[in-house]
């Protein structure tokens, strides 16, 4: 400790706030985390909705693009689909042989492999067609037409409006694993400690490094070309530190 006294006053005010924001960013990123990063999600193109269970009704929420979209499944054949806090649309699935389109995509698998749907918008006939319950890859439209299974949204102009992939996806119920990664997090606190034995013992592990090259590193002195190394040195990992702690709570998806 008499050692990191005496080398805190050493520092210049660059160092110190490098130094300062090491322990406060893990703590304050580890707070969120256990607030934040444990809530239950699903992805959404590049949002995500929180998962919750409401008594027997599955809700998934969140804002997307500008707007609170909702979706609550009472159970696996309705699905609402709520925006901006009010009850836009009703969907209403029931399972129908006759809806499997014949085709020869169709014929190349085993008749179990497509179940045929009918899917009901507010009571009218708004989709019908065929989708594999066992692959995310086959969504066929009445006419044979493979739209697959995926999110997509309104324009910038237009709000979100569910697809079928939508409707049967949240029916089926989507996978709902945990906001935050908790190995990002280790990631960005093991850059944090990088930094901060770099900080702390600059000197030593500059002539550590020298010792390999040179006779005498202690008569050496570094060059400013060095000490701009350093910064840039401090500054990448404490930029990759914070890029980590953001990654490990959920706000932004790195892969």
């Amino acid at each position: 400790m008499e050692y990191v006294r005496k080398r805190w006053q050493e520092m210049d005010w660059g160092r110190r706030v490098i130094l300062l924001a090491q322990p406060v960013m893990f703590v304050l990123f580890l707070i969120v985390f256990l607030i934040l990063g444990q809530q239950q999600v699903t992805a959404y193109g590049d949002a995500y909705l929180r998962y919750q269970q409401q008594g027997e009704t599955a809700v998934y929420s969140g804002r997307v693009d500008g707007y609170d979209v909702r979706y609550a499944v009472p159970s696996g054949q309705v699905v609402e689909f709520w925006l901006n806090g009010a009850l836009d649309s009703t969907y209403t699935i029931t399972e129908d042989p006759t809806a499997i389109p014949q085709t020869e995509d169709t014929a190349s698998f085993s008749p179990d492999f497509f179940t045929g749907i009918e899917i009901k918008k507010d009571g009218a006939v708004w989709f019908r067609g065929a989708y594999s319950p066992t692959s995310s890859f086959w969504l066929l439209d009445e006419a044979g037409n493979n739209l697959a299974i995926s999110i997509t949204f309104g324009t910038e102009t237009s709000e979100p409006e569910p697809t079928p992939g939508d409707i049967l996806r949240f029916a089926n119920g989507p996978a709902v694993p945990r906001r935050g990664e908790g190995l990002l997090l280790l990631l960005g606190l093991l850059f944090s400690v990088v930094c901060i034995v770099s900080l702390l013992f600059e000197e030593q592990l500059f002539r550590w490094h020298l010792s390999f090259r040179v006779q005498d590193p202690y008569g050496a002195e570094p060059s400013e070309w060095e000490l701009f190394g350093r910064w840039v040195g401090w500054i990448s990992l404490t930029g990759l530190e914070l890029f980590c702690y953001i990654a490990g709570i959920g706000l932004i998806r790195p892969f």
